[in-house]
């Protein structure tokens, strides 16, 4: 079984492939837009700041990534929901002294997951994703 480790400069490439299934998944009206556009952006992301990737799986076959500024958790994404992976990298996270993450209000399963997990609602509120307003959810660890 895959272990968490700190992502690396070649886990780039992978991780932005995983995002990118992440929004065919999760966001389709956001995936629908330009796939390409958004493996560019996600490589260039991952490319400036791998230090903060936090990954599961070997190199070239990761399944699930978390990636952390500080005390927040920005990302967090697994190939396969339901198998253990996400529990994986938010223990890591939270090892590494993240208390706090948003999801989409819309996103009934992160939503399921962090409260399972023991995380709680903090606060609810609108902000600009991609050039349209969303409603998310600030949760913080208990």
């Amino acid at each position: 079984m895959a272990e968490v480790r700190a992502a690396t400069p070649a886990d780039i490439a992978d991780a932005a492939e995983l995002m990118v299934a992440a929004h065919r998944n999760h966001f389709p009206w956001l995936a629908a837009r330009d796939p390409a556009a958004s493996r560019a952006r996600f490589q260039q992301r991952f490319q400036d700041g791998w230090q903060r990737l936090t990954v599961i799986g070997p190199i070239g076959q990761l399944d699930g990534l978390l990636e952390r500024r500080g005390g927040y958790i920005n990302l967090l994404f697994v190939r396969t929901p339901g198998a253990g992976t996400g529990t994986k990298l938010l223990r890591a996270g939270e090892a590494a002294g993240a208390w706090a993450l948003e999801c989409f209000v819309a996103n009934e399963r992160a939503q399921a997951f962090y409260r399972r997990e023991g995380w709680v609602e903090s606060s609810r509120y609108l902000r600009p994703f991609y050039g349209e307003v969303h409603q998310f959810l600030e949760f913080r660890r208990r």
